[in-house]
């Protein structure tokens, strides 16, 4: 079902994640194509650089005619020579080296497998300045239906250019996940690190395959989908097993008139549901999974790049009719080009900031962006993403952005929501799956 065939329900259902799921985001312009010798006798090779003035978009993963599906990634360069240098060897016995030779390297002169035996960033002629974004080649990147988490097809590996392409099933219809990720000649501790992982979302129709525009895979916006997914699968599972929920439909009133009571019934229903079978009782490293299994499963049929915003009560007084994702993944672009100027100049200089968790490392720009959607985004309270704005006034942002983030948030969570509850009788089967489980 369309958010927009149930308007009065799809508002209602805004704050069934929660009304502080507001997290915002603009959209995507970033990657800049530019040419950098890779060293001495080396070719050019493409580089992205961030904070070039010119800026062409990077091919993005599209559904392409042939059922196969294709993109493009890129990656903070600088973390991950620091990453691996730190943990293996220089000397070209380890996977960072300057003489070519080896999975990572310095002078671009890594062999590509097809296979995933090697992985490389592209046009490294030194340590990458802070904040530089490259295409990587020999990340392996896999599809998985997001209803029901089964990959699609076999994995692909990045090439030269950082692009992929994956064979998709022609009968699969619905999100695909695309993870991307370090391939497994790699070492298990760097396989294990959340910076040297990369999300997106594609939706596939069955019917028609044309080719649909999509965001390139990179710091940005792997930020904000594997956010959606993990925040909404967070907020089910509170709203599930909070004791009393009539603070949460105060909530919900507060921001939007009248939707306490048009949400209550099913939301109870859900609720007793999980009390009858034993969630609540569950701990919470099982039911964490499961809740984020369960929003998958609310989510898997819609085409969240469709999404538009929601911009009542937001403070938000531009356009009105704009796609969430891009906006959302803009502010996380915005975000993380302020934190890359101010590590440039100072490696710490987030280091006790008074919007920072103490014990939060900063080492990379996005890492301020991850940071902002898992912390300072979490939580039950509506006005969450107000958060955000002592964060965008140290980076000298504009406070607006936060506004017109939030407008996309509630776009997005209005059609979680609605979802959630027109997906009442399968969420109600998987509560069941998983606590017999």
């Amino acid at each position: 079902m369309k958010a927009a065939q149930t308007p009065k329900l799809a508002v209602a259902l805004l704050a069934v994640v929660v009304a502080a799921c507001s997290s915002g985001a603009p959209s995507t312009k970033r990657v800049v194509a530019t040419r950098a010798s890779a060293g001495p006798g080396a070719s050019a090779k493409p580089v992205v650089a961030v904070a070039s003035p010119a800026v062409r978009p990077l091919p993005s993963p599209t559904a392409t005619p042939d059922g196969r599906l294709a993109g493009t990634l890129a990656i903070d360069a600088r973390y991950a020579v620091d990453v691996g240098a730190a943990l293996l060897s220089d000397a070209g016995g380890g996977l960072v080296a300057n003489n070519g030779g080896n999975i990572l390297s310095n002078n671009g002169g890594g062999i590509i497998s097809e296979h995933g035996g090697a992985f490389r960033l592209l046009a490294v002629a030194a340590r990458p300045a802070v904040g530089t974004v490259l295409p990587v080649a020999g990340m392996q990147v896999t599809a998985t239906l997001m209803t029901t988490g089964v990959v699609l097809g076999q994995p692909s590996f990045t090439d030269a250019r950082g692009e992929f392409r994956l064979a998709v099933p022609d009968d699969q219809a619905g999100n695909v996940v695309l993870r991307a990720e370090l391939p497994a000649a790699v070492s298990a501790a760097l396989r294990g690190d959340r910076r040297l992982q990369y999300e997106d979302v594609t939706f596939l129709a069955k019917a028609e395959r044309q080719e649909a525009t999509r965001n390139p895979i990179d710091e940005d916006t792997a930020v904000i989908y594997r956010y959606l997914r993990e925040d909404f699968g967070a907020r089910l599972d509170d709203m599930l097993i909070r004791p009393d929920a009539t603070e949460l439909f105060k909530q919900i009133d507060r921001s939007l008139p009248g939707g306490g009571a048009i949400l209550r019934a099913p939301l109870e229903l859900m609720r007793a549901k999980a009390r009858e079978l034993g969630y609540v009782t569950l701990p919470a490293a099982k039911r964490l999974p499961a809740a984020r299994q369960i929003a998958d499963l609310a989510l898997g049929d819609v085409d969240l790049g469709a999404v538009k915003t929601n911009v009542g009560g937001t403070g938000w007084d531009g356009a009105t009719d704009e796609l969430a994702v891009p906006i959302m993944i803009d502010t996380m672009r915005q975000v993380r080009l302020g934190a890359t100027t101010k590590l440039a100049v100072d490696a710490h200089f987030f280091d006790g900031r008074p919007y920072i968790t103490p014990g939060t490392a900063i080492l990379r720009p996005s890492d301020l962006c991850d940071f902002v959607v898992r912390v300072l985004f979490a939580g039950s309270e509506p006005d969450a993403v107000v958060k955000l704005d002592p964060v965008l006034v140290d980076l000298g942002i504009d406070r607006k952005v936060r506004y017109h983030y939030t407008a996309a948030s509630n776009g997005m969570i209005v059609t979680l929501g609605l979802n959630l509850v027109n997906k009442q009788d399968d969420i109600l089967k998987a509560l069941a799956a998983v606590t017999a489980s």
